[in-house]
């Protein structure tokens, strides 16, 4: 539920989230002027929020968190310099005292993009292709992180193993799991096959637009958590 300190950010949101989505869509580019004004208006209205409430310290943690994921994520080559600079501009609209918040919009545009996936392949008739890989029992390690921040680390820490140790055998990658949490093996299974279909349809030559998934996540996020 939203609270009073929350409703100047969400029309600032919700204007980003259209015209970003609009301009990634017909020109498949988001214009850094956009994201300079908002930002500008992000910063201006923690300043004036700041002279009732502590909240400009965590408007420099929310900035340094969303910039840690949009430039991880943009080094590793998966998304545009475009998209991680507005991952970075609506992390700063998400009010909230724990920093760590900014990252749960990454794993609700996965689940967002994971959809658009599927359905994109269905409508084509395109074949995708899953096979039981090393990937699948990397992922299973997720599993082992405790409370939230399993869902926090997750995606990067997936992404850092399956690039750097792959040259670790799968069965040794399932045995943590298999001893602490077994009934998560199944989980984790289903995440790496997730993974196969995200990078099958990444392969492709096929571009979309994906300013309006990020922005989606956001809204999804801060309308419902």
């Amino acid at each position: 539920m939203l609270s009073v300190i929350e409703l100047p950010f969400l029309p600032l949101m919700a204007y980003l989230a259209v015209f970003s989505s609009l301009h990634d869509v017909r020109f498949r580019r988001i214009p850094n002027r956009l994201l300079v004004e908002v930002l500008l208006c992000s910063i201006f209205i923690n300043l004036i929020l700041s002279l009732k409430f502590p909240l400009f310290l965590q408007f420099l943690f929310k900035f340094l968190a969303g910039f840690f994921v949009a430039f991880f994520l943009y080094y590793f080559d998966l998304w545009s310099a475009g998209d991680a600079k507005l991952y970075l501009v609506l992390s700063t609209l998400i009010f909230s005292p724990d920093p760590v918040e900014v990252f749960f919009p990454l794993a609700i545009f996965s689940i967002l993009f994971i959809l658009y996936s599927l359905v994109s392949s269905l409508l084509k008739k395109k074949r995708v292709r899953i096979r039981l890989r090393k990937d699948i029992a990397y992922s299973s390690l997720a599993v082992l992180v405790p409370g939230r921040f399993s869902l926090v680390v997750a995606p990067l820490f997936f992404i850092v193993f399956s690039k750097y140790l792959r040259f670790i055998p799968a069965w040794l990658a399932l045995i943590p799991p298999l001893i602490f949490k077994p009934k998560y093996v199944l989980a984790a299974l289903a995440v790496g096959t997730v993974y196969d279909i995200f990078v099958e349809f990444m392969s492709s030559d096929e571009e979309f637009p994906s300013a309006p998934l990020i922005s989606l996540a956001f809204l999804i996020f801060v309308l419902l958590f």
